[in-house]
C-alpha cells in the first residue's frame, strides 16, 4: 500500500499535530525523498517526535523505510505528486 493510502486509512485516527504531519507529508509527496525527518517536522510544525510516531502508525519503521518506499514507487513510474482527499 502506498504512504498516502496509508494516510488516507489512518486520517481519522490520527491526533491535530500527526494529521498536521499527514498533510505537509501528502503535499510534498513528489519530493518526500529528498527530506529528512527534521525538515519534515519543520515544514509541519509538528515535533519530530510526533512525526516519527506517524511513520509507526503507518507501518513504516523509521524515515529511511519511508524513504526507501518512495524511491520504490517513484522507480515504478507512480506518480506521487498528487495530493490525496483524507487531508481536506
Amino acid at each position: 500500500m502506498r504512504i498516502d493510502e496509508r494516510i488516507e486509512q489512518h486520517y481519522p485516527n490520527l491526533g491535530p499535530q500527526e494529521r498536521k504531519a499527514a498533510d505537509t507529508i501528502l503535499d510534498h509527496l513528489g519530493d518526500l525523498a529528498v527530506y529528512n525527518s527534521a525538515e519534515l517536522s519543520r515544514l509541519s510544525g509538528a515535533s519530530k517526535a510526533t512525526v516519527s510516531r506517524l511513520f509507526r502508525r503507518l507501518g513504516f519503521t523509521d524515515f529511511s523505510e519511508v524513504k526507501e518506499h518512495t524511491r520504490g514507487l517513484r522507480a515504478a513510474g507512480v506518480p506521487l505528486a498528487m495530493r490525496s482527499s483524507a487531508g481536506g
